[in-house]
């Protein structure tokens, strides 16, 4: 648990340092004749590389043909090959205006992936704890067990933001507590499971903070149990048992979502992102039966995405 919360307080603190932010470096773009503006990017799409000028900085961006541009500089070193030129001889980076072009940078994400518009997809996997909601009936005990997931992801990308639509399976496991056959006062350890497909949508607030992506991410989540389930004793002087849960247990679940997400590796057409999720379930399990009843949860994540856009 202490690399866990480590994890989260680094997250959390990246974000809370973009109020102390100051002003960036711009984004340089250098046209194929090696004359380069620098300015702040809003925007780039198959026709035009969009900017903003240092008069107006919150006003109308203004427009850069993609076909007279070599490449841009991004403000944290990155360079990104827009038309290939045959005599790559390194340009000084020398403004054509100094007052005309150079813009105040603004908190918005310089990085190639999260500038563009458009249509995602990909792929997810973490591990977690699953930790019943309380109160808890007789036979379930209130202590954490492990929980782990994977799945598929879609999304779209707004400028300084996405909203992502996620189908994860979902392996909860829970202690339970029962009083051992023959010796009620003995309590024997079981430990359960319960499988969910969790279908949550997420929107998520991107910032740039010392060249590091990070954002945070709110939502809501619906949750049905599927599969066969069980309980499976863990006595060492007893073989391990698997009882079937019964085939009505099946049912929904609903929650909220809310943690931090961090970009790890971003490039022109896919992003690495690892994030650390609370799913808050909504509920209680005063009424939980052993092989009867599902249980309500709380799952605490670690996850890692692999996302890639649907098009250029």
């Amino acid at each position: 648990m202490g690399r866990f919360s480590g994890i989260v307080i680094l997250l959390v603190y990246s974000s809370f340092l973009l109020a102390q932010k100051g002003t960036p470096k711009p984004d340089k773009i250098v046209r194929l004749d090696n004359t380069v503006i620098e300015g702040f990017v809003k925007e780039i799409n198959s026709s035009y590389i969009h900017y903003n000028r240092l008069l107006d900085p919150n006003g109308q961006s203004l427009p850069v043909p993609v076909a007279e541009v070599w490449k841009i500089i991004w403000n944290n070193g990155e360079e990104e090959i827009i038309n290939p030129k045959e005599q790559k001889a390194k340009v000084e980076a020398s403004p054509l205006s100094v007052t005309d072009l150079l813009v105040k940078k603004e908190s918005v994400l310089p990085q190639k992936f999260w500038m563009r518009k458009g249509a995602y997809w990909g792929a997810r996997g973490g591990a977690g704890l699953t930790i019943p909601v309380k109160p808890v009936g007789s036979d379930l005990a209130s202590e954490h067990a492990v929980a782990y997931q994977g799945g598929l992801a879609v999304g779209y990308r707004f400028r300084q933001s996405a909203l992502q639509l996620d189908v994860l399976y979902t392996c909860q496991q829970f202690a339970l507590t029962v009083p051992e056959e023959g010796f009620p006062e003995a309590m024997e350890p079981l430990k359960g499971i319960q499988n969910r497909l969790i279908v949550p949508l997420t929107f998520t607030r991107w910032f740039r903070i010392n060249g590091i992506t990070v954002g945070p991410l709110l939502g809501v989540y619906a949750g049905y149990s599927i599969g066969a389930g069980g309980t499976r004793v863990r006595n060492a002087g007893k073989p391990a048992v698997t009882y079937k849960n019964c085939s009505d247990c099946k049912d929904t679940a609903f929650g909220a979502v809310a943690g931090v997400s961090g970009t790890l590796v971003e490039r022109s057409r896919f992003a690495l992102v690892m994030d650390v999720k609370w799913y808050h379930g909504f509920g209680d399990n005063t009424g939980y039966r052993r092989a009867e009843s599902s249980v309500a949860a709380h799952n605490a994540l670690i996850g890692i995405s692999l996302l890639h856009k649907f098009s250029n």
